[in-house]
């Protein structure tokens, strides 16, 4: 259960930082965030696919953090 819990706050943390770069990611996090937290009482959890989720974030804010646009 704490696994999960961290896994979600930082899910979302990262969901907010993402926005800075670029909110067009907002709808589908959001509604993904909610799915899991409703999910935090089933013994069956879906803690590998949040993992995944959490791993990609941090990919994806990363690479939008180094996105630095020459002509635009």
């Amino acid at each position: 259960m704490k696994k999960y819990v961290r896994l979600l706050n930082e899910y979302e943390s990262l969901k907010d930082k993402i926005m800075q770069q670029d909110d067009k990611f907002h709808d589908g996090m959001y509604y993904d965030i909610m799915g899991f937290w409703e999910e935090i009482d089933d013994e069956d959890r879906p803690i590998d696919e949040l993992e995944s989720q959490v791993k990609a974030c941090r990919s994806l804010l990363k690479g939008l953090k180094g996105l630095n646009y020459t002509f635009c």
